[in-house]
């Protein structure tokens, strides 16, 4: 009766384990929210109505964000969070208003 007991509890282990992702499946879940951008980093970057600007990304060796003919934005050191508020100013500034941004750090 133990060895049944012992039996049927060492299943239930085993079952559960089962559900348990392995690690490179949860990677993608990973909170970049508060990652800071450094020199080199690849991000990408949606600007909705704007598909030219969209696109993938890489900060120079001095940290900034080279958005061809509208500029570079420093983004050392920024939050994606940031980096978003940081380019829509930018865009106003340029004329584009109400820019929705956003950036997602690779």
């Amino acid at each position: 009766m133990l060895a049944a007991f012992a039996a049927l509890s060492l299943a239930g282990c085993a079952s559960s384990l089962d559900a348990i992702p392995p690690i490179s499946d949860t990677a993608s879940f990973i909170d970049t929210s508060e990652q800071v951008l450094k020199s080199g980093d690849s991000l990408r970057l949606v600007v909705f109505g704007a598909d030219d600007l969209s696109g993938s990304y890489r900060l120079d060796d001095a940290g900034r964000l080279k958005l061809g003919s509208l500029g570079t934005i420093d983004a050392q050191g920024l939050t994606a969070g940031e980096l978003e508020q940081r380019v829509a100013e930018h865009l106003a500034a340029r004329g584009v208003a109400n820019a929705q941004v956003s950036v997602v750090i690779n």
